[in-house]
């Protein structure tokens, strides 16, 4: 099964069990039931929440940083039969490395701040999510982190959106862990790994076609998010009066153009690529190397956990392109605006120490303290409380992201698209060369199996 037919399978599967809805409860009920689906838990999730054009932007921001992952597990991140990582990508994420995670993200700005905005804007989804799932962490983004906690020393910057194509493929300003073989050899890459499979006399010209199709791509996205920003210029209202927009009218033409005619050149080095790979297949199925088979077993694990990522990106691109175009998220900017003014400007007091009739949804307890009080507006929720000077800190830092993502929202969702979806026609490639080596092994196995039995069988006969 390749690439594209498993993404299929997967999400008719997770499909088929999200879209039963009789209420906000009972599909919090199937969203928390639901296994190995967090691509579709995100979608359900999506659809209760009210319009926040800062959650589409931490969607953007994630599926990237899922991207990214995927790039350095392919192409940065070395490898052995006997690597630890490969099994800690490809296992789920128990509850220990969940909580741990939640417990990391608490001075996160956002995570730290957003039952404080959701409360404030009315939205009780994630808080009903919380309650029922044990955090307010969304499901994709405890798999990004527990990538980021395994491959990286140290955390990057995962709310920063790429202003150039080198900047989809890794993160700024952070290195991977050391890797060692315990034993076997150690390959650079996945790459290189599945390269390894393939028999000697195919190799070199393999590489040399990736090498090729590789270049050709990197041309494509690079006008695909020049074509992006130029889109977003003149569709953007307050643009409609400027000087520039003719001539940037005039430039999306010509880079329409561009990409018509490098679109054609990625697709022919795609198809001489590809079926480099293809033949590769038939020649091992016809020279198998048992020595190869523990890699190949590593290699189709961690290559469906990569492949499990591009199905993530892809739903949390289609989620925000619908929340931001069809949903108008990007209209309820001043609402997000005013919530987090609001916060910064309440000046009240509240003794925590007794009851209290609370007439405000958000007050100032102890000059130093913001908190928010609960339904019945009688009682203080001390867990919404929080240091005021930190508070203020983390909302302006939230400010800051919203105003620099919100300009790359829709050049970052066209080309992270693109690339992820080239990206999961890779992984399937290679998915068929692991396969191939698994299956000659598995038809090894049962001739060897057929043999013994015939030689049994014959040994019986002469005995009797």
């Amino acid at each position: 099964m390749n690439a594209l037919q498993l993404n299929v399978k997967v999400g008719m599967s997770c499909l088929r069990s999200v879209t039963n809805k009789l209420s906000v409860f009972t599909l919090l009920l199937v969203i928390i039931g639901i296994s190995g689906c967090a691509s579709f838990k995100e979608m359900a999730i999506s659809t209760m929440e009210k319009p926040n054009l800062e959650k589409q932007l931490n969607r953007i921001s994630t599926g990237i940083n899922i991207i990214r992952t995927n790039h350095d597990i392919l192409y940065n991140m070395p490898l052995s039969v006997d690597s630890e990582w490969i099994d800690k990508i490809a296992n789920d994420v128990d509850n220990e490395t969940r909580n741990a995670i939640v417990r990391s993200l608490a001075n996160d700005p956002y995570y730290a701040t957003v039952e404080f905005t959701d409360k404030l804007a009315g939205d009780s989804t994630m808080q009903l999510y919380k309650a029922m799932s044990g955090s307010h962490i969304t499901p994709t983004d405890i798999i990004l982190f527990n990538r980021i906690n395994i491959l990286y020393e140290t955390h990057p910057d995962v709310y920063y959106m790429p202003t150039s194509i080198d900047e989809y493929k890794e993160f700024r300003n952070v290195d991977l862990n050391q890797v060692e073989a315990l034993s076997g050899n150690l390959y650079k890459n996945v790459d290189q790994a599945v390269i390894s499979l393939i028999p000697v006399e195919l190799q070199e010209s393999i590489k040399a076609a990736k090498i090729e199709w590789d270049n050709k791509l990197k041309k494509v996205l690079a006008v695909k998010g020049t074509i992006g920003e130029l889109k977003a210029f003149i569709g953007d209202k307050n643009n409609q009066g400027s000087t520039e927009l003719e001539t940037k009218k005039s430039e999306l033409e010509v880079k329409e153009a561009e990409l018509e005619i490098f679109d054609k050149e990625v697709g022919v080095q795609e198809e001489i690529y590809f079926t480099l790979l293809d033949e590769a297949v038939t020649a091992i199925e016809s020279d198998f190397d048992p020595s190869s088979v523990p890699l190949a077993i590593k290699l189709e694990r961690l290559l469906d956990s990569v492949n499990q990522g591009s199905i993530q990106a892809v739903a949390l691109f289609a989620i925000a392109l619908k929340k931001i175009t069809a949903d108008g998220v990007m209209g309820n900017l001043q609402n997000e605006l005013k919530i987090f003014d609001q916060i910064k400007t309440q000046s009240w007091f509240i003794d925590m120490s007794s009851t209290v009739s609370v007439g405000n949804k958000y007050k100032r307890m102890k000059p130093s303290y913001y908190c928010v009080n609960t339904e019945d507006e009688q009682m203080v929720d001390e867990s919404l409380c929080m240091p005021g000077g930190r508070l203020s800190s983390y909302i302006d830092q939230r400010i800051k992201r919203l105003g620099k993502s919100a300009i790359y929202a829709i050049p970052n969702i066209v080309v992270g698209t693109y690339f992820v979806v080239k990206q999961s026609l890779l992984i399937g490639k290679y998915q068929d060369v692991v396969e191939a080596v698994i299956t000659a092994h598995k038809a090894q196995i049962a001739l060897a199996l057929a043999k013994a039995k015939a030689k049994a069988k014959a040994k019986a006969k002469i005995d009797n």
